[in-house]
């Protein structure tokens, strides 16, 4: 059965319409990760979602989609690092929706939750915002979470090789020292 002329005229002037004004599928957003800044689609790479007691003990990470990208357990402290999408709303005209968050480091210890940027926790910096909470841990302690975010990414990646091909050496530099050692050995391992 042929469709007639007019018809598929107007099936193309309402797909051109409905695509114009967004109430097509929009593509699916993407995800910059908070330790080598990887843009990636979350549809085909896959990290682990957080654990419930995060979104339970941490009122700064309720209600958002987050994945683990690094995880250590010592016999009284959960280490984390985490991120996610993050809603935001515009400032003028416009429609609120959602962009990638910036990492957050997370230790839950005896029920209670203390978040920190990321970068200074992996830096063992103080972070100097007023109203920081800066989790302090060992230098072993950082290595162990470092290698543990290497594994994690490389099983996202669907392998080591597939991983390591999206770092460049000026994104190996700008690492913080406990992430650069830590890759320079796990470059070497088989």
């Amino acid at each position: 059965m042929r469709i007639p002329y007019c018809a598929c005229s107007l099936l193309l002037i309402v797909s051109v319409f409905l695509s114009s004004t967004g109430v097509m599928a929009q593509p699916q957003q993407t995800m910059d990760d908070p330790l080598f800044g990887i843009e990636y689609d979350p549809q085909s790479v896959h990290f682990e979602e957080v654990p419930q007691s995060i979104h339970l003990l941490c009122p700064g990470l309720r209600d958002r989609k987050l994945w683990i990208y690094a995880r250590w357990d010592t016999t009284d402290v959960q280490y984390f690092i985490v991120s996610g999408f993050m809603k935001f709303q515009p400032d003028g005209p416009g429609r609120a929706g959602t962009e990638p968050a910036f990492g957050t480091a997370v230790s839950l210890r005896g029920g209670k939750c203390t978040e920190d940027q990321s970068e200074y926790f992996l830096r063992g910096e103080i972070n100097p915002a007023k109203n920081a909470t800066p989790i302090k841990v060992p230098e072993d302690i950082l290595a162990d979470i470092a290698m543990n975010a290497l594994e994690r990414y490389a099983k996202a990646f669907g392998g080591k090789a597939n991983f390591l091909k999206h770092l460049s050496p000026s994104d190996k530099q700008a690492l913080p020292p406990v992430l650069q050692k830590q890759l320079v050995q796990f470059e070497k391992e088989n």
